[in-house]
């Protein structure tokens, strides 16, 4: 079918087209997990980032903005709340926050380092150099050698 098609090379350029279209049933349940694993290990990271980046702004803002700074002449705040410093207890929770949340991050260190050393060792931007140079091949499909020769 055509779903089944469209499945088989998302797949192969997500994977390799051998560890995809030549596996079992049980095989490719554990491809999807691995690959939905480090997908979600990503999200994680992110989140991570989003989180102590917020957490290091407000803590700037509130240790180094003047509070009065972004008043404009009409006693509106100029440019959103950007100059905003927010109450102490606001900033003491998104430190706290901020900080639980690493400790998650720090517990799951031996899988973060495994996918970082997976991606360092160049495994994933090879394989991703390989799909842009040669879909057909990595997608598994037959190449169509007359149409590609202007003889």
């Amino acid at each position: 079918s055509a779903m089944r098609s469209v499945l088989d090379a998302v797949m192969s350029v997500l994977l390799t087209s051998d560890a995809w279209r030549n596996a079992d049933s049980f095989r490719r349940q554990r491809s999807l997990a691995k690959l939905v694993s480090r997908t979600s290990l990503l999200a994680e990271l992110c989140v991570g980032g989003i989180v102590l980046g917020d957490a290091a702004q407000v803590f700037w803002r509130m240790a180094f903005v003047a509070p009065d700074i972004g008043i404009a002449a009409g006693g509106g705040i100029a440019g959103g709340s950007a100059g905003v410093r927010l109450p102490f207890r606001m900033v003491v929770g998104k430190m706290a926050c901020a900080h639980l949340y690493l400790n998650f991050l720090l517990a799951r260190r031996k899988r973060i380092e495994a996918v970082v050393t997976s991606i360092r060792g160049g495994a994933i931007l090879d394989r991703v150099l390989d799909v842009l140079m040669d879909p057909r091949k990595e997608m598994g499909l037959k190449e169509e050698e007359d149409e590609d020769h202007d003889d």
